[in-house]
């Protein structure tokens, strides 16, 4: 095997070393982007929860006020499992 022949594998290892690494971080800020995603849908859902508790709060105490017998609320998927 000549120098040529190990000169091309060499550069060919490279060149595939320096696609990987780019497909490396292009993963990587998908992965932070997707992080970020499910932070933000976390926070919102929280806050979505919070507002639906207040409102439970509110149309209990307003059925109380008025005597009227709330039904169940519905199992969740959570419940179900």
């Amino acid at each position: 095997m000549g120098l040529g022949s190990t000169a091309k594998k060499i550069q060919v290892l490279t060149e595939t070393a320096e696609t990987l690494l780019e497909q490396f971080k292009a993963v990587k800020e998908r992965i932070t982007g997707l992080e970020e995603t499910a932070d933000e849908t976390n926070r919102r859902i929280k806050e979505l929860e919070q507002k639906v508790e207040y409102q439970q709060e509110i149309l209990t105490a307003l059925a109380e006020k008025e005597d009227i017998e709330l039904p169940e609320p519905p199992e969740t998927q959570s419940e179900q499992e």
